[in-house]
């Protein structure tokens, strides 16, 4: 019975009123509050209080319109009168729609918050990969739950989608390889955005700019772009640079034999200088040894490890030590082995 019908009796009009009266005063209390949580999570910096402060959109478009569906429900009945649902149905239908709505900027706002201000402690893909799996599986959920409120039968819908998926599974055969090779880089993370990464058998190396559910953006040392479809880092060596601890140095330098009583005292020296300098880790290996008798000059290796892992301080450091073991050769008044030929002429006799 709505409060405009012409049937109504006092008992009923008085009621009616009193109904719009008790929503009024709900939906004015309701409001103030709000409002005054929404001033307080204004400034906020939890991550509870950022939440809601911009998901308060939703949740103000909710309350109105309950109170805006209730009046006309009071005023002139149930919407079943004059649309295809009835006032229930509408409200269900809404709430479902300010829940995804909700859910959707609460979920946004959780992945910007653990990305920027908590990026220490979380992986960027492994939230990036949550908040894609979240929102997909809202959408299928609020779906389904939109099709029954409007009186459609699932169970149909679902069984058809189950034989249709197998259709799609055969004919996109490569698209859901790239798609399981992209959700095994989320789980296994071999890599992530910002990692320097190489795969020695194909010669691709470059920066990882983003990683999708088909492709994986890579801008190259060239600063191109190349997108490698998922599936293929399933099938090869992946090397991470950006995970490294140090970078190695490994050079050989040789000595002329007519010095060979100086080479030991070198050798000491170079090994002296790297355990000694501020580039090189000395708790790594640091080998300065002979490793060769060539043809012309004694062969010996330098081989350590630098604390830095970016080129340019790798590159500097590398300097430094070439140099140092310069000045340690010179010291010792030698020089570089250089390449010596021999050439025997003998005389025959006739």
């Amino acid at each position: 019975m709505s409060l405009l019908s012409s049937t109504l009796t006092i008992g009923q009009f008085l009621a009616a009123i009193i109904k719009i009266a008790t929503i009024s005063l709900a939906y004015w209390v309701t409001q103030q509050s709000l409002d005054r949580l929404v001033r307080r999570a204004k400034d906020g910096k939890e991550i509870l209080t950022k939440t809601f402060y911009k998901a308060r959109h939703p949740i103000d478009f909710f309350f109105k319109f309950f109170f805006f569906v209730t009046l006309l429900h009071i005023l002139f009945g149930d919407f079943s009168l004059f649309t295809p649902f009835k006032t229930k149905d509408l409200i269900k239908i809404a709430g479902l729609g300010v829940v995804a709505w909700f859910l959707n900027i609460s979920i946004g706002t959780a992945a910007d918050h653990y990305v920027q201000d908590q990026k220490e402690k979380y992986d960027p893909t492994a939230v990036q990969t949550f908040t894609k799996i979240a929102r997909a599986t809202i959408i299928i959920f609020i779906g389904l739950s939109l099709l029954s409120v409007m009186g459609i039968d699932t169970s149909g819908i679902l069984t058809l989608g189950a034989a249709g998926s197998v259709v799609i599974g055969f004919a996109s055969k490569d698209w859901l390889s790239n798609f399981f090779g992209g959700l095994m880089i989320y789980i296994d993370k071999p890599f992530g955005v910002g990692d320097w990464i190489k795969c020695p058998d194909k010669d691709i190396e470059g920066t990882v700019m983003s990683i999708g559910w088909r492709l994986t953006n890579i801008r190259t040392l060239e600063r191109r772009p190349l997108y490698v479809p998922n599936s293929f880092f399933a099938q090869t060596a992946i090397e991470n640079l950006s995970r490294m601890e140090n970078r190695r140095i490994k050079h050989f330098i040789n000595l002329p034999y007519k010095d060979f009583d100086k080479i030991p005292g070198i050798l000491d020296d170079i090994s002296t200088m790297l355990k000694n300098s501020t580039d090189i880790d000395s708790e790594k290996p640091i080998y300065v040894h002979i490793t060769q008798l060539a043809a012309s000059s004694v062969e010996c290796m330098v081989y350590c490890f630098t604390k830095y892992t970016e080129m340019d301080k790798f590159l500097l450091a590398q300097q430094h030590v070439m140099v140092g073991i310069l000045k340690i050769i010179n010291e010792y008044e030698t020089t570089y082995g250089l390449p010596v030929s021999q050439v025997i002429i003998q005389h025959v006799d006739k």
